[in-house]
């Protein structure tokens, strides 16, 4: 997969910070020259285990596990060096002329270790309506696998949606981020909300 594809990340990752900037602009695909370093779980910590069941990831470092949806492929992708995260897209995923999803559905996952950027998501998590203000979009507080999160949803209207979901966990984030185009949105979405579904935090 191109590596502006996964732009979306960064994107989500940001908006807290930028609200939105980067989503709205043009974005580098020189993504060094832009974006400040974060320190990232380390490709060693993640297996990607394939069965007669199908596909999952697990990570063992934060007890982090989740399930492939059936006939997607997994990958991790190095965003920056020694940056890295989970690619998750369907068979038929397809990248546009601006870089970005056009057809199919693509999630990504990663964890980050930032104390700072743990407790400003829990912040968001307690007020999410009051810190909606500070992105083009909104947050809500959700649970997954028991445990609260943040979800970040910035959309314009004819491009589509930039969804992320933050869940902190002392001073890690877990991450999930996707980007929803109109064309594939209600399949996409429906297709996120039961991968949610299935993630397993220790």
């Amino acid at each position: 997969m191109p590596k502006v594809f996964y732009v979306l990340i960064v994107v989500a990752g940001l908006t807290m910070v930028v609200g939105g900037f980067f989503l709205w602009s043009s974005v580098s695909e020189d993504l060094g020259d832009i974006i400040p370093a974060v320190k990232m779980e380390s490709p060693e910590n993640y297996e990607i285990i394939e069965t007669d069941e199908g596909i999952s990831v697990e990570n063992s470092n934060i007890g982090l596990k989740f399930k492939v949806p059936e006939g997607w492929k997994a990958e991790k992708q190095e965003l920056q060096l020694n940056q890295w995260a989970i690619s998750i897209y369907s068979s038929d995923v397809k990248i546009g002329d601006d870089g970005m999803l056009s057809d199919g559905c693509g999630f990504s996952a990663w964890v980050e270790e930032d104390e700072g950027g743990a407790n400003a998501v829990r912040f968001r998590i307690n007020d999410p309506e009051e810190y909606s203000n500070e992105i083009n979009g909104i947050y809500e507080a959700i649970q997954v696998d028991g445990r609260s999160a943040l979800k970040m949803i910035l959309s314009r209207e004819g491009w589509g949606a930039v969804v992320g979901v933050k869940v902190p966990i002392e001073d890690r984030i877990i991450i999930f981020d996707t980007l929803f185009r109109p064309n594939t949105e209600q399949r996409c979405s429906q297709e996120f909300n039961q991968f949610l579904e299935q993630v397993e935090i220790e």
